[in-house]
């Protein structure tokens, strides 16, 4: 039988994909991690950190009912939480315990069932000296804020600024991910003395499918201490059912090594990173960094973020819509004035040469227009003789016969490679017939957006 909890096994980037993220038989150090049978609540498994953090060894708790702990009330409580509300896949704070040691802070139990089990996670809260914050007054001028933005760029410098504010840590990144599953920071807010790595663009590699997967059923993830040595689950497996822990909604789910060299080789002492859905898919994440040592999250402190990112998520879908609108809006406008120019002066050349042109509609950097048997260019884009090839393999391929006369793409050079003659200039194209069978093509190009990232 593998005692060796998964997490530390020696996964790489080349098969983290493989990684069992969800059962890794660990957990972070700080807290301790229970098993209970459903029927009797009786423990099955435990961490074997107990004894460091309840006061009693996982050898002493094995076997005995969960009233070891939290005494015959706090079993009582357990008991009508599980038969009143729903748990299934769903922490909730069942109760604070005080702390093992005059002076310690409190124990915070939360509680949630899943495949005929009770997951019981016990954790450090707020000390008794730090006052806690008030989490609703944090939360009601985040959202008031985030309500007030009707463009992208904005919402998400709000969004990474107040989670920043809430968190106190070090560096709050609002990372979105692209079609090619490839990620770009769109939005930071950081501490001052640290370089900005806002427009930076990351491999897909760097969030691992599993972990997306995750981030598809849970909104949030801390880990308190970069540098922790991990507690076991012991037994690894569960004795009633032989089959090792989903821990897919565990705030004390361990790490696996690869993960945290990787943060370490950045500086990076603690992470807490929340999920942003749209439409049913993984849109980005809000990446927190912190640097100056191990940072605890309360229970009620992560409640206040988890709620944040669930308002991002919602509020997100109505912002990117009137963005589009405007867009659109813009777009139509623009092309009302064209036809009019057009219609008025005679002739397609108004579209590259008048005082309005091809690139006040669509955001590009450059155009060009086949007409009179010449190409009539703007902006960026590449020679006549470059264009000549272009065009023909765009009439004989994609455009001649199309059901749908448009074509668009942002890696030109991977569908055509002549383009990497000029591919320092043009990358994307996006491409219109004004004839009927598909020739005189009108072109649009945007450059390369590449960036290069060193650890």
């Amino acid at each position: 039988m593998n005692t060796v909890a998964p997490a530390r096994n020696d996964w790489t980037i080349a098969n983290c994909d493989n990684e069992p993220v969800q059962t890794p038989g660990c957990v972070q150090s700080h807290g301790v991690l229970l098993v209970l049978r459903r029927q009797d609540l009786r423990i099955r498994q435990v961490t074997d950190n107990a004894a460091a953090v309840l006061g009693q060894s996982a050898e002493q708790l094995q076997g005995h009912g969960i009233e070891a702990i939290i005494g015959a009330d706090g079993q009582c409580a357990l008991l009508e939480l599980l038969h009143k509300e729903t748990a299934d896949c769903n922490p909730l704070h069942l109760m604070t315990l005080p702390g093992p040691q005059a002076g310690a802070p409190g124990l915070d139990v939360v509680v949630h069932t899943l495949d005929g089990t009770v997951v019981v996670e016990i954790e450090p809260a707020c000390s008794a000296e730090a006052a806690m914050p008030d989490h609703y007054a944090q939360i009601k001028k985040a959202v008031s804020r985030l309500q007030t933005v009707d463009c992208l760029q904005q919402f998400c410098e709000v969004a990474a600024a107040e989670l920043r504010e809430i968190t106190g840590l070090d560096r709050v990144m609002v990372y979105r991910f692209h079609t090619d599953g490839h990620g770009e920071v769109l939005a930071e807010s950081r501490r001052a003395d640290l370089p900005s790595w806002h427009g930076l663009h990351y491999p897909a590699q760097d969030i691992p499918v599993p972990v997306r997967e995750i981030f598809m059923k849970t909104w949030i993830r801390p880990v308190v201490d970069i540098a922790d040595t991990l507690a076991n689950l012991v037994p690894l497996l569960n004795p009633d059912t032989g089959a090792p822990l989903n821990m897919t909604h565990c705030a004390l789910r361990g790490v696996a090594s690869v993960h945290t060299e990787y943060l370490r080789n950045m500086g990076v002492t603690a992470t807490l990173t929340m999920a942003i859905r749209s439409s049913g898919r993984l849109w980005g994440l809000i990446a927190c960094h912190h640097y100056a040592g191990p940072m605890h999250f309360t229970h009620h402190g992560r409640a206040a973020c988890e709620f944040l990112a669930q308002v991002v998520s919602l509020q997100l879908h109505a912002v990117e819509n009137n963005e589009h609108r405007t867009y659109r809006l813009k777009i139509d406008g623009v092309h009302r004035a064209l036809i009019a120019t057009t219609a008025r002066e005679g002739g397609l050349v108004n579209l590259i040469d008048g005082t309005l042109s091809l690139l006040d509609g669509i955001d590009a950097d450059g155009a060009a227009l086949f007409y009179l048997d010449r190409w009539w260019c703007i902006g960026n884009t590449p020679t006549e003789d470059e264009l000549d090839t272009l065009g023909h393999w765009l009439t004989s391929t994609v455009l001649a016969g199309s059901a749908h006369p448009l074509y668009a793409t942002d890696r030109l050079t991977q569908v055509y490679p002549p383009a990497v003659a000029f591919a320092s200039a043009v990358r994307g194209l996006l491409a219109v017939p004004v004839s009927p069978d598909g020739h005189d093509p009108l072109l649009w190009f945007r450059p390369e957006t590449v960036h290069t990232v060193s650890w």
